[in-house]
């Protein structure tokens, strides 16, 4: 099969266009939506019942409720979120992010859990077990990437 010049020359700028957008630089994140992303993907790995993500996301050191270590705490997470076959979904209705300097930050946000698969907290079957919580967390830029250093959780209200 011969391919006429026409054809090749489509197929070439086809794949330079290609190849460009694949190369182009791409916008980086401001230090506050690097923290709103980690806070999501922690959200997605509860409800994906992928405990390593959330512990790989914070530090050797870091320090939880009551002194708990980060072996504690990926002890007490794995046991919420694999205690049963059920389904978790993870809801955040209201997060704030501050830096406190370049390489520091802090995140403050409501946290709905529930034991049900929904995608929605109105898609929430009645009877469902849910619980709220307030929690409030630390974080350090280390080695380029955002870690949680401590965090502390009050339960409340929905």
């Amino acid at each position: 099969m011969r391919l006429s010049p026409r054809t090749i020359a489509i197929v070439t700028a086809a794949l330079a266009a290609a190849l460009t957008l694949w190369l182009w630089p791409k916008a980086k994140l401001s230090a506050e939506d690097e923290i709103r992303a980690l806070v999501a993907a922690c959200v997605k790995a509860a409800e994906d019942k992928e405990v390593s993500v959330i512990t790989d996301a914070m530090t050797e050191d870091f320090k939880g409720p009551s002194g708990a270590a980060r072996d504690d705490v990926k002890r007490l997470i794995a046991w919420q979120v694999l205690r049963d076959k059920e389904s978790v979904a993870v809801f955040n209705p209201k997060l704030s992010v501050s830096l406190t300097a370049e390489d520091a930050g802090e995140v403050s946000g409501k946290f709905v859990f529930a034991r049900a698969k929904a995608k929605t907290f109105d898609q929430l079957p009645e009877g469902a077990v849910v619980s709220a919580y307030q929690i409030d967390a630390r974080l350090q830029k280390r080695d380029g990437k955002w870690r949680f250093v401590s965090a502390t959780y009050q339960q409340q209200g929905f």
